[in-house]
């Protein structure tokens, strides 16, 4: 059986699994993205495109979700958006039906990493400062050793910047 796509309109649908339609996500790739990305992405099948956006809005709400500003519109509604009493940086309303433009250009961008093979859940191990290194001539070995290290999510700032007005930050003013 096929998954389902349903696009949410700002309707706060109960089976919403996506806040950017193939139409849209086309349209922000081509606007967005580096000539070689967009050919790969448009040349996708439906099906990956749709698999892409679902993951994308998954993460999105799943990063974000907490720290969206203003309050669900329904209890009913399957993902975060839409909302109410959502004031942008600038100190301007958006309409409680409306899906932010800039998230659905995150979705899109996400959604081209996924399809590409990036994991959007995938964690990212960083080795630390090196505490050791010995290089050897002949025959040749390298040692190094690493200090600290830790494991982080991966970060994608582009994304982080497109959806910056849409949540909460430490020191951010609201207007009244």
């Amino acid at each position: 059986m096929a998954a389902t796509f349903v696009v949410e309109d700002g309707s706060g649908k109960s089976n919403a699994n996506s806040y950017a339609s193939e139409a849209a996500a086309d349209q922000e790739v081509e606007n967005l993205e580096t000539a070689a990305n967009v050919t790969i992405w448009l040349n996708y099948a439906s099906s990956v495109k749709q698999a892409a956006l679902r993951d994308a809005t998954a993460y999105a709400d799943q990063r974000y979700g907490r720290r969206w500003l203003g309050l669900r519109w329904s209890e009913d509604q399957a993902l975060d958006w839409p909302r109410s009493s959502v004031q942008d940086y600038d100190g301007f309303v958006l309409a409680s039906n409306e899906i932010p433009a800039k998230l659905v250009q995150a979705v899109a961008l996400l959604a081209v990493k996924s399809a590409g093979g990036t994991s959007l859940w995938a964690d990212q191990t960083t080795p630390g400062t090196v505490r050791r290194k010995k290089v050897k001539a002949g025959p040749v070995e390298q040692d190094i050793e690493y200090t600290g290290g830790s494991s982080q999510a991966i970060k994608f700032p582009r994304i982080d910047a497109l959806v910056s007005d849409y949540v909460e930050a430490a020191g951010r003013i609201t207007r009244a």
